[in-house]
């Protein structure tokens, strides 16, 4: 790894985007509880248009495009200050701010299928293992800048 790379659990978007634990495979509960909970985390700058087409052209689940109401987002913020421990000087992202995986390095399968992105940066990210995009929704673009995909 170079100078600047990142375990993915030193970068604040791996922890919400794992806000319930790493899968153990592909598509179990645990996945699925962390893309819902990821979708509605950004469902909040979502417009009704905006959520109509992916429900009626994507596919997504409209209860998973949701907001969470005011009372609910204490149980993510928790879940956050769980997930990421004492250890750690990492913050909750706000949800209207671009996604920043720069120079996170991802040994392990990443899943990302059937996600929502505002605008999102990979630059110098490295998926040693697959990653899966299918699906998802890049809403203001993304950049894969010096991004390699690759298997060990």
């Amino acid at each position: 790894m170079g100078v600047n790379s990142k375990e993915p659990e030193d970068n604040s978007w791996y922890l919400l985007a794992t806000l319930y634990g790493v899968p153990h495979d592909l598509h179990d509960k645990i996945w699925f509880r962390n893309r819902r909970d990821w979708n509605r985390y950004f469902a909040a700058s979502l417009d009704d248009e905006t959520r109509a087409r992916l429900v009626k052209e994507m596919g997504y689940y409209e209860k998973e495009l949701k907001p969470f109401r005011p009372e609910e987002l204490p149980g993510v913020e928790e879940a956050f200050a769980k997930r990421k421990g004492t250890a750690k000087n990492i913050s909750l992202p706000a949800s209207s701010i671009h996604v920043d995986f720069t120079n996170v390095q991802f040994a392990q399968t990443i899943d990302f299928s059937h996600h929502i992105f505002t605008e999102c940066v990979f630059k110098e990210t490295n998926f040693f293992s697959r990653a899966d995009f299918r699906n998802a929704v890049f809403l203001e673009g993304a950049s894969f800048a010096s991004t390699t995909f690759r298997e060990r």
